[in-house]
Formats: C-alpha cells, structure tokens, sequence
C-alpha cells in the first residue's frame, strides 16, 4: 500500500503542476479527488506498524506533503482562474 500511495501523491502533484498552465486550470477538479485518496492513503500508511521501516515513512511523508500542496495551492489558482481557466 506504500508503493501505490507513493505513486498517487506524484501524480496527484504532477497534475497540480500542469493545472498551473493557462487554460488547464479545470485539471484541478480532476485533481482533488486524487490529492485527497492520496492525503488519506499516506496518513494511514504513517499510523501502520510496519512504517516503522524509516524508506517507507520517508517515502509517505513526501508524498502526503505533495498532497497537501495539491490540496492547499490547487483552490486558489481555480479562484483566480474563475474555476475554468
């Protein structure tokens, strides 16, 4: 389950990035759902026993915290954006 968390807090980050493109803007609609299995699958991972494995924790950390960046920067360019742009 950490592999797959991993992968989804870099895609869920790599989407965000090109939602900051004009015009790609509504790519962050797509994106929260996806930053946000991502934010809960890390947080479980980091409460499971076997996280005491110090990659593996490593590896959620980073990920959760590319899914908070997604979650927290993402509303505020669909803000500016009128929620489209």
């Amino acid at each position: 389950m950490s592999k797959i968390s991993f992968i989804i807090g870099i895609v869920a980050f790599g989407l965000f990035v090109v939602g900051l493109f004009p015009c790609l803007g509504w790519m962050n609609w797509i994106n929260f759902p996806l930053a946000l299995a991502g934010l809960i699958m890390n947080g479980i991972v980091l409460t499971q026993e076997d996280s005491k494995d110090e990659d593996v924790r490593n590896k959620a950390l980073i990920a959760l915290v590319l899914c908070l960046a997604a979650l927290g920067i993402g509303p505020i360019r669909l803000f500016f954006g009128a929620g489209l742009f």
